[in-house]
């Protein structure tokens, strides 16, 4: 009921908001510079890399070619779409329990129509990214279809967004994978980002989310299942999760620029998820990178101490790269962005251990290394 309340509290200041907007002069300061010449945006990256892991007898070794169109059509200067999807070719081996979402085909991570009718205002539908969580935990690599509310306000050093949205969490269920009918899933986040630029050389980011899954379907509990959450039953079309998922997100990011070549950021991601027990409910990322400038090119490194207790979050919906649940450890990459030729190289490597013994879970490796061609535009 409290998230309820709070999602009509912000639609009535989202309203305000509207309101205000219109008696301002200009309507279009949210949009890019680029928006102003060109109604019609559209970049592809393409990228070639190696992806294994290794969890005792299941393993992976794949190669795969991946393009990631992305842009927006302004059909006016108040409406329009946005597209971010990934396209993939893979071959190799790999195991079939422990798998990435984007090892699929295609995996659309945005579709979705807007409408902003003024100033810090905009509302979007349709399959929506779920990236705005900006936490390392929590659903970074789909889209979700629904409907994402966004208002706020801005001056030179401080920006203000608060954000509503409801959403229905993807997934895949046959007949077979259930023995009666089952209400369709949803998650509700209310939540805020502030950015702060407090000097020159030091800004904060801060996201904010409280969110809530409602009846998962018993196949996203079964897949969790054997990827780290507490579910009651062994079989697809009777498994059931034993906590739910209800709780507050949490993105802080500290960015320090020592000279205009030299400059690092430092990380922190929080889950916790109120109707898990104390011993299950949390999760936490604390990284830093740093970013290196030497002219033709820029070296970052990137290290990061990571822990997520077992039903913190959906496993299904959790971090791939980092193990899914109920896993601790360390990441470390490394990127290299050769300027002039528009590449980058990026590896990264994940050592994520165990934090609760289980029969379908053991030590992990993971490790990616890829060669990207960011920005082509076509």
């Amino acid at each position: 009921m409290n998230l309820i309340y709070t999602i009509a509290i912000f639609c009535l200041a989202s309203l305000w908001s509207l309101t205000n907007a219109h008696s301002q002069s200009s309507t279009n300061a949210m949009r890019s510079q680029t928006t102003s010449s060109r109604s019609f945006i559209f970049n592809t990256d393409f990228s070639l890399g190696a992806i294994g892991f290794k969890e005792q007898q299941d393993e992976s070794q794949l190669i795969q070619f991946s393009a990631r169109p992305n842009g927006y059509y302004e059909i006016t200067e108040e409406f329009g779409v946005r597209g971010d999807a990934q396209l993939n070719l893979t071959t190799g081996r790999s195991q079939s329990r422990f798998q990435n979402p984007n090892f699929s085909l295609v995996n659309i991570l945005e579709l979705s129509a807007y409408y902003e009718p003024a100033q810090f205002f905009r509302l979007s539908a349709g399959a929506l990214s779920q990236a705005h969580f900006n936490n390392r935990m929590l659903i970074g690599d789909r889209g979700f279809p629904g409907v994402m509310l966004k208002s706020g306000f801005a001056n030179k050093k401080i920006k203000i967004t608060p954000k509503v949205q409801y959403a229905i969490p993807t997934s895949t269920s046959f007949e077979d994978d259930r023995t009666e009918a089952e209400p369709l899933p949803t998650l509700t986040s209310v939540g805020i980002e502030a950015d702060w630029q407090a000097l020159q050389w030091l800004g904060f980011n801060a996201n904010v989310n409280q969110f809530e899954f409602s009846e998962l379907p018993s196949v996203v509990a079964f897949q969790s299942s054997r990827l780290g959450n507490s579910v009651i039953g062994t079989d697809p079309s009777e498994s059931q999760f034993r906590y739910q998922f209800s709780g507050l997100s949490q993105a802080y990011e500290i960015a320090v620029n020592y000279t205009p070549r030299l400059k690092q950021s430092f990380k922190i991601g929080i889950i916790d998820n109120s109707k898990a027990p104390s011993d299950r409910r949390r999760s936490q990322w604390l990284g830093t990178a740093v970013a290196m400038d030497f002219g033709d090119f820029s070296i970052i490194p990137e290290y990061a101490q990571f822990f997520a207790e077992s039903d913190s979050v959906p496993a299904l919906y959790s971090a791939f790269e980092l193990g899914r649940s109920n896993r601790e450890g360390a990441s470390y990459g490394l990127e290299v962005n050769l300027k002039k030729l528009g590449v980058s190289i990026k590896s990264q490597f994940v050592d994520a251990r165990l934090i609760e013994a289980r029969p379908l879970q053991a030590d992990m490796q993971i490790f990616n290394i890829a060669l990207e061609f960011n920005d082509v535009t076509l």
